[in-house]
């Protein structure tokens, strides 16, 4: 495992540091067993997809975040209509929250997610 993320958020553990390094939110992310990722606005691109996703999703995470909108058709169908519709207004809504049912892996094994997420909007230029 790497510890980069134990010796704090510049890497160097030292007091008063106050800038983290990209590095040290990605390991963060990585370690823990809850599925955390990040859409485009739109919900066609994986901007973020952490380790966690390989126990959800079934597959390499590399092939996951390969695979533009993989989770769309992991989803059970009695719930895609519902998480359509709060992707296509989340820009009004300003947020995301609704439980869904994620079909994973090869097996189709049925599992329970949720999704809350605050969208982080970047300006494109003035």
């Amino acid at each position: 495992m790497d510890t980069s993320a134990a010796q704090g958020p510049t890497g160097d553990g030292g007091p008063g540091a106050t800038t983290a390094s990209p590095d040290f939110y990605r390991n963060l992310l990585d370690a823990i067993n809850d599925l955390v990722w990040s859409l485009s606005l739109d919900g066609r691109r994986m901007l973020y997809l952490n380790e966690a996703a390989q126990a959800v999703y079934g597959g390499a995470l590399e092939e996951l975040r390969q695979r533009d909108n993989f989770w769309l058709g992991a989803l059970h169908p009695d719930d895609k209509q519902a998480i359509l519709s709060q992707l296509t207004h989340l820009s009004e809504r300003g947020s995301f929250s609704h439980d869904f049912r994620v079909l994973g892996g090869v097996s189709g094994d049925l599992r329970i997610a949720g999704a809350e997420s605050p969208p982080e909007c970047v300006s494109q230029g003035p």
